[in-house]
């Protein structure tokens, strides 16, 4: 396509859209002189205008007391959300330090019971040592003190 043809359908778009917008404007017009006649000749209209306007009142300030209690609700469940967040998130860090200190207190009692175990071997085995260096003709302090009280 050419630029001239371009603009000669330019041209007739814009020529189209002239004639709607002048037919809206002479069916509009008289249509809305039409309603502006009937809303002033109307008394009726006008009388329940004025009947219904202490309830719409009434009505009006109802909505505003709702939406006070709306966002004064909305307010407190935002607060109770954000504590039970911060009570969650509080009993988590409990419960983690008390996980560590447990594995603390496991690791400490798994060093305890080897070091009691060590030295229970370790004793056993030097008390075993000592009763078998002992020279034969000896006699353990064991029976020793016994015989002393014996007499």
């Amino acid at each position: 396509m050419s630029f001239q043809t371009l603009q000669t359908i330019g041209l007739v778009l814009w020529i189209l859209v002239g004639l709607c917008l002048i037919t809206v404007v002479l069916v509009a017009v008289p249509a809305l002189r039409e309603l502006n006649r009937w809303l002033k000749g109307s008394a009726e209209l006008g009388e329940v205008a004025r009947a219904l306007k202490p309830g719409a009142e009434t009505l009006t300030k109802a909505a505003d007391n709702i939406n006070y209690l709306t966002a004064a609700f909305r307010s407190d469940a935002d607060e109770v959300g954000r504590t039970i967040r911060n009570a969650t998130d509080s009993a988590n860090q409990i419960i983690d330090a008390t996980r560590e200190r447990a594995a603390e207190v496991h690791g400490f009692l798994d060093v305890v019971q080897e070091e009691a175990e060590t030295t229970f071997l370790n004793t056993a085995s030097l008390l075993r040592g000592v009763r078998l260096r002992r020279p034969r003709g000896e006699k353990s302090e064991e029976e020793s003190s016994k015989r002393r009280r014996l007499g």
